[in-house]
């Protein structure tokens, strides 16, 4: 029997078949990934949220509780809807992991109201708002839970009680992973990994738990008991004995935790009359006691009360007295001549631009950026192609040779590389191979020069509705003081996430309006927009090296950006320890403390007009 297409009617309806369903919003597809069902409800929330805001903010303010209001009534439902079918699985990678906090990004801005260059996870801590791969966990758990009451596996007390047991643990656990740094500035001690045993996953909730170490530990432990004993006894009408015995044990822990407490407190007051009472002497007294007791002097050795104790008691190494080498006696006299040799001192060895003297040595920031402001003060290298037009390089270079010694006679060239496309770049040395040059391009020879570049910057928070073509004409005309022209500011590409409202343009600038607009803030449109220098780097994401494209890679095999092992790229890394493969050192590659990307900054630098200082 042939096959043919069902035809399914629900009334006139005729239902077709797909590939494809989604029902009661979930969507079935044997074809779909983690990733794609993630980013689908990142967007979707995201713009959602962002659309909630922007309504409610054009009509009145909003403070952090309405915003951390809207988060909870609309973005965490819309994230977690049929959480309990995909997180589990999902949420076991770290990429899918990164993806959800980066989808919380925007709602917990709006909630602390800050600039967007804080830090997520820091942003999160902040307001008290667990990062959304643990918050989806436990919406995940408490689903369970409840199927578990409503097919009469559990009863619905112990999923109140393993509820209540979810929120307290995970919050504890989360704020565990975070210390405070010199900074004053929240980072984690190590990532959190979802299904480590922060939320327990059942089990018997009667058993007692073990006693923790610490006194916070402790007594969130009795809190603990006491909210499940609470919860047992809520509908009940009498006090049992047990639960009277339970309620005086728990009052008992209460009372030894005290005490504990105010004997510790008791001996930290009498160190710190100590402490106050040794610090009155002087920090100069003690020394000098210390120094005296531990190396006495004879009699003979004396000092004299002028001199401090410090230059006193301090002894300077005796001095290296030099070698004396015998030689053979000399003719006119009968006698050896003795001859003093001096101790060559080693040489140390020049650190480079970037602060770094070898491979693998994280770079000096403060000589990095003197290097930096040394180079933009000179002129840009100035640099010729000359073109092969089907001949081999060596043919080509014989002929410019041949070329430059008839109109200048010794050419001075600093450097001759052959390119990918198969021309030479020539750097010429003095000023009459650079006229000689200059000549053979005016005389329309293949000979082409470079010309040096135009700096860059990035503009902050433009409005994405602003077109290419206008917003040079934009920046001209709301800022008449910084003396502007049409040309002056060139767009070249925008940066930014498709769900947010505003982008970052990177612009090239002429070099003599360099110096007045990097570091200015710009009007344009509706908005006031920071202005910051750009070094667009050439990077290959295929072998992680500067200087070329994936395109133009002649590597046969992905290195991972993020551990630097060969065989895979870093969006299916399987998340081993971070490298670079650039310098070996513990970040991504790309990272700007790289010895490799300063280098490539030096070099985009060094081809660059920056213009007059």
């Amino acid at each position: 029997m042939p096959d043919k297409p069902l035809n399914l009617r629900i009334g006139e309806l005729i239902v077709k078949m797909t590939s494809t369903a989604k029902y009661l919003g979930v969507t079935f597809d044997q074809k779909r990934t983690f990733s794609n069902n993630l980013a689908e409800k990142a967007s979707d929330t995201v713009g959602l949220y962002s659309r909630l805001l922007s309504i409610a903010k054009s009509n009145w303010g909003l403070g952090h509780t309405v915003t951390k209001l809207i988060y909870n009534s609309v973005f965490i439902p819309r994230m977690s809807y049929a959480a309990s079918t995909w997180t589990i699985e999902c949420m076991k990678h770290y990429r899918h992991r990164n993806c959800a906090q980066m989808a919380q990004r925007r709602p917990l801005l709006a909630i602390m109201g800050v600039y967007k260059s804080i830090d997520c996870r820091t942003a999160s801590h902040r307001r008290s708002t667990p990062p959304l791969n643990l918050e989806l966990e436990r919406i995940t758990r408490v689903e369970s839970g409840k199927v578990a009451v409503r097919r009469g596996e559990a009863r619905a007390i112990e999923a109140a009680i393993k509820e209540k047991q979810y929120n307290i643990e995970g919050m504890h656990f989360w704020e565990r992973r975070w210390v405070a740094n010199t900074k004053s500035a929240l980072r984690r001690d190590f990532p959190l990994q979802v299904g480590e045993g922060c939320l327990d996953s059942g089990g018997d909730s009667g058993r007692p738990e073990p006693r923790a170490s610490s006194l916070p530990e402790r007594v969130r432990s009795i809190g603990r008991d006491l909210d499940k004993l609470l919860l047992a006894e809520k509908e009940k009408k009498k006090l049992s004995a047990a639960v009277h015995k339970a309620i005086l044990e728990i009052r008992g822990r209460y009372e030894e935790i005290l005490d504990e407490v105010s004997h510790q407190n008791v001996i930290l007051e009498g160190r710190l009359e100590e402490a106050r009472a040794g610090h009155v002497c002087g920090a100069s007294e003690r020394r000098r006691v210390k120094t005296t007791t531990e190396n006495p002097m004879p009699p003979s050795q004396e000092v004299a009360k002028t001199k401090p104790p410090k230059a006193a008691a301090t002894k300077k190494p005796p001095k290296k007295k030099p070698v004396e080498v015998p030689v053979p006696p000399a003719k006119d006299k009968g006698q050896f001549t003795v001859v003093v040799s001096k101790k060559k001192k080693r040489k140390k060895k020049k650190k480079g631009c970037n602060g770094a003297a070898v491979h693998g040595v994280p770079v000096a920031p403060e000589k990095t950026a003197k290097a930096m402001e040394r180079v933009k003060a000179r002129a840009p290298a100035r640099a010729f192609i000359v073109s092969a037009e089907g001949a081999s390089a060596g043919e080509a270079r014989k002929k410019l040779w041949a070329d430059l010694v008839k109109e200048v006679g010794v050419p001075g060239i600093s450097r001759a590389a052959n390119l990918p496309r198969g021309d030479i770049l020539v750097k010429p040395a003095d000023e009459g191979t650079y006229k000689a040059l200059k000549d053979m391009e005016a005389a329309g020879k293949t000979v082409k020069e470079e010309k040096a570049r135009w700096p860059t910057v990035l503009i902050y928070d433009v409005d994405r509705d602003v077109e290419s073509s206008k917003l040079s004409g934009m920046i001209m005309e709301q800022n008449p003081e910084l003396g502007l022209e049409k040309e002056s500011v060139v767009p070249l590409f925008m940066k930014g996430s498709k769900a947010e409202e505003q982008v970052w343009w990177v612009c090239s600038v002429r070099p003599s309006h360099f110096r007045t607009v990097v570091g200015k803030s710009l009007y344009i449109g509706m908005s006031r927009c920071r202005v910051k220098e750009y070094v667009d780097i050439v990077r290959c994401f295929k072998c992680q090296r500067f200087g070329h494209r994936a395109a133009m890679c002649q590597a046969k095999v992905d290195t991972c950006g993020r551990c630097a092992v060969q065989g895979h790229r870093a969006r299916d890394c399987q998340g081993g320890p971070v490298k670079c493969a650039n310098c070996g050192l513990k970040f991504q590659s790309g990272h700007s403390d790289c010895v490799a990307m300063v280098k490539a900054t030096f070099m985009v630098a060094r081809r660059t007009d920056f213009g007059p200082k």
